[in-house]
């Protein structure tokens, strides 16, 4: 009888295991502060595979072509927000996009480019939550704008699934646990004074892992078509996000440090997540700020922190879900300066 218990037992925790996906959740959104770093890379060979669980990605061979950073700005601060009232988040880049962000989805609202603002008075969906393997979005969105005195309809759909778990490999480690979601959305922008009517279909693909809030790798493949014309064009793009914004880090004191210090992480031992605290003093140069684990052979097996930080004093949970019992290292560097502390993970 005891043996049947223990067989039983192990089977229900390996189907916990199993059954145990990662879940996004609004923690994701992006805030006033965050900058996403982007790395176009070669789409020779890269494939999304195939949907379903156990899945295994390996993108460590990528090639790097180019490279971005877009910034993350309260939509508050910038000079276009009149247009678009309903909006908390904007991304400054090329140009301002506008979305609204809430506890239950991410929606885009429209965009400031080039002394034109296209807004959405249908917004459409981008992501809702909490999403997660088989979670499906479905979404319809609508707006127009003005080019050249040509006023556009545009109309549209969205179609977001959790198709697939698994591995990710990437030149910055691996990642177990990784989510991939499927976006398959659709335009059709018409005009009112001329017959052209173009067809867009997005396919992308975007992988998530825990404790990252922005996806780490995505391929992305485009299909526009002018139909009045009947001209066709194909566009892939591949992106990897080498240093995702980790969820979670906050300042935790308003006074600026006057020393650059990690502490403990706490607690240590841990199982599977810590909170490692850490202060960057006011410097001349505004340095990059990095915080990485590493195996006991060296090995780099997280990036936790890779950006531009303000002088203050942060915290941050790491959670160490993807890696094995044993011995790491935490080391925080900005410029020259750099410190490493010991830590215990016991699964």
């Amino acid at each position: 009888m005891k043996k049947i218990i223990l067989v039983l037992s192990l089977i229900l925790i390996s189907t916990i295991k199993i059954s145990s996906q990662l879940t996004l959740t609004s923690t994701i959104t992006p805030r006033h502060g965050d900058i996403q770093y982007r790395v176009d890379v070669d789409t020779a060979g890269i494939i999304p595979g195939n949907s379903g669980t156990n899945q295994t990605w390996n993108f460590t061979n990528i090639t790097k072509i180019d490279s971005s950073v877009t910034q993350w700005i309260s939509s508050f601060n910038t000079p276009y927000f009149n247009y678009f009232p309903a909006s908390k988040i904007s991304t400054l880049d090329t140009c301002y996009s506008y979305y609204d962000t809430s506890a239950s989805k991410v929606e885009y609202i429209g965009q400031y480019s080039h002394g034109t603002a296209f807004q959405y008075t249908n917004f459409q969906t981008i992501l809702s939550f909490p999403f997660t393997y088989n979670s499906v979005l479905n979404d319809t969105y609508e707006g127009t704008f003005i080019v050249d005195g040509d006023t556009i309809h545009r109309t549209g759909t969205v179609n977001v699934t959790g198709d697939a778990t698994g591995t990710i490999f990437l030149p910055s480690g691996s990642f177990s646990n990784a989510l991939r979601l499927k976006h398959i959305i659709t335009s059709r922008d018409s005009s009112f004074s001329s017959q052209y009517v173009i067809l867009t279909s997005y396919t992308v693909y975007d992988w998530y892992v825990p404790s990252k809030k922005f996806s780490v790798f995505s391929i992305v493949n485009i299909d526009i078509n002018f139909a009045s014309d009947n001209i066709s064009f194909f566009f892939k793009n591949c992106t990897y996000n080498p240093a995702s914004s980790p969820i979670g880090i906050m300042p935790v004191s308003n006074s600026i440090p006057t020393d650059f210090k990690l502490y403990q992480n706490y607690p240590n031992p841990f199982n599977p997540i810590t909170k490692i605290s850490f202060d960057i003093p006011q410097t001349e140069n505004r340095e990059n700020t990095k915080l990485a684990v590493y195996d006991m052979l060296g090995r780099e097996t997280a990036v936790i922190v890779n950006e531009h930080l303000k002088p203050g004093s942060y915290e941050i949970e790491f959670n160490a879900q993807a890696l094995s019992s044993g011995t790491y290292f935490i080391r925080l560097q900005t410029g020259k300066d750099f410190s490493i502390k010991k830590m215990m993970l016991i699964k």
